[in-house]
């Protein structure tokens, strides 16, 4: 089953590698792989500029956008599989193995077409984290708490929610994990005091403020009760009947507790209940916390037993992730047609009359590498201010500047001179 579960995962992984790398960020890395020829790296986080090397190299190569975009997709893919093969094989850890494939797959919708998101990349790590820790192998994972700190800042509360777990509820040696604590802690901070990014400074910066305006009677999750998340939900649901079932209230009231926290601090931090995508990769560590305490408090259970739901749990969730592709391809075709007619034009962003498009910012790039694929290269934008983008300077205009156009990158874009005129969507 572990195999076939693998290679579903690959196939649709290759099969929608142009849903999941024509996307916001990953667009925009590519554009920049294509333009700079060189990796950058965003926030601080240099561990993930692993996923750049592979179509970095297609770059130097000269190879198509289409085989560019293919090998990001493939490098994103080859890391969780990378991941899985430590943990089963070397290891030799079926449990974490198992975990690591329902994190993968049955919560996945909208994160596995957002495949570049640093914290779905850092809770893969920390499952191999716990293996090392529960199988003595500390050098693992001293190492892996030495770089998760620079993967994403919310990979932190998963460490903590771990080895706070392992010194309060296991028999593994206490000063062991009270030493990965305070290493943890340590790196935690000198990362936090001497290199903190923009990207941390901007995010603590907005939950203090919104801390002091937050009103509890303004807010009712309603956001968070959507069918989207219902594999998020159902876990949290059958953690808290498990730790009952066997009588482990400590970890009933340690889960409770973390959850409440986690979800009330994503509910400081929400403000724009759209981005749905965004918000089920925040709230996949809710569904990694619930199933490594399943699987910590029924380790005794023969699993064997319940291989069946097994089975429906990742049938379900390959149909969840085939299912939510048709919105994701739905948004190339529509660019596709949107750019047979347009070209250089900036439009008015409303999110009610273009759904597809999921954050204006990723609109330049999105439309530019789309339609350099099969065809003269064109480019599009939308903003919530258009009339700061009409410009008649021979520029590729987008939201974090211009470029001169005989600046581009000519072997992959070839954007004639057009004025950046202000239109309407039909």
């Amino acid at each position: 089953m572990e195999c076939l579960c693998l290679l579903l995962y690959i196939v649709l992984a290759l099969y929608y590698y142009q849903e999941r790398t024509l996307f916001l960020d990953n667009a925009f890395q590519v554009f920049l792989l294509i333009q700079d020829r060189d990796i950058v790296i965003n926030s601080n986080r240099w561990p993930v500029v692993i996923f750049r090397v592979l179509p970095l190299l297609m770059v130097k190569l000269g190879a198509s956008i289409k085989m560019i975009i293919l090998s990001l997709s493939f490098s994103y893919m080859i890391f969780h599989i990378i991941v899985y093969a430590i943990i089963r094989f070397i290891i030799q850890d079926r449990f974490k193995a198992w975990l690591l494939l329902v994190f993968l797959i049955v919560p996945a919708a909208h994160t596995f077409y957002w495949c570049n998101s640093d914290h779905l990349i850092g809770i893969s790590l920390v499952i191999l984290l716990a293996s090392c820790i529960e199988h003595k192998k500390y050098i693992g994972s001293f190492f892996l708490l030495a770089i998760l700190p620079w993967v994403h800042p919310l990979v932190f509360i998963s460490v903590g929610f771990v080895l706070a777990y392992y010194f309060l509820f296991t028999q593994l040696k206490k000063p062991i994990i009270g030493f990965h604590i305070l290493f943890a802690l340590g790196v935690m901070a000198i990362k936090s005091l001497v290199f903190q990014s923009w990207y941390e400074a901007d995010k603590s910066t907005i939950l203090f403020r919104q801390l002091g305006q937050y009103k509890f009677s303004e807010h009712h999750l309603d956001y968070l009760f959507q069918w989207t998340f219902w594999p998020i939900l159902l876990s949290i649901c059958i953690c808290f009947l498990v730790c009952i079932f066997y009588k482990r209230y400590g970890v009933l009231i340690y889960s409770i507790v973390a959850v409440t926290a986690y979800i009330f601090l994503q509910d400081i931090m929400i403000r724009n209940y759209s981005y749905v995508f965004y918000h089920e990769a925040a709230f996949l560590i809710l569904f990694f916390w619930s199933a490594f305490v399943i699987q910590k408090v029924a380790e005794n259970l023969d699993w064997k037993k319940l291989i069946s739901i097994a089975y429906l749990l990742f049938l379900i969730g390959f149909v969840r992730i085939i299912s939510y592709g048709t919105s994701y391809s739905d948004r190339i075709d529509w660019f596709q047609e949107l750019l047979k007619e347009h070209d250089r034009n900036v439009f008015l962003y409303e999110p009610e009359k273009s759904p597809l498009v999921k954050m204006e910012w990723g609109t330049p790039f999105e439309s530019l590498l789309i339609s350099s694929m099969d065809g003269p290269s064109k480019t599009i934008l939308m903003a919530v201010d258009p009339e700061n983008f009409i410009t008649d300077e021979p520029v590729f205009k987008n939201h974090f500047g211009s470029i001169p156009l005989n600046e581009l990158d000519s072997q992959y874009f070839d954007l004639k001179y057009l004025p950046y005129t202000q239109d309407d969507i039909n």
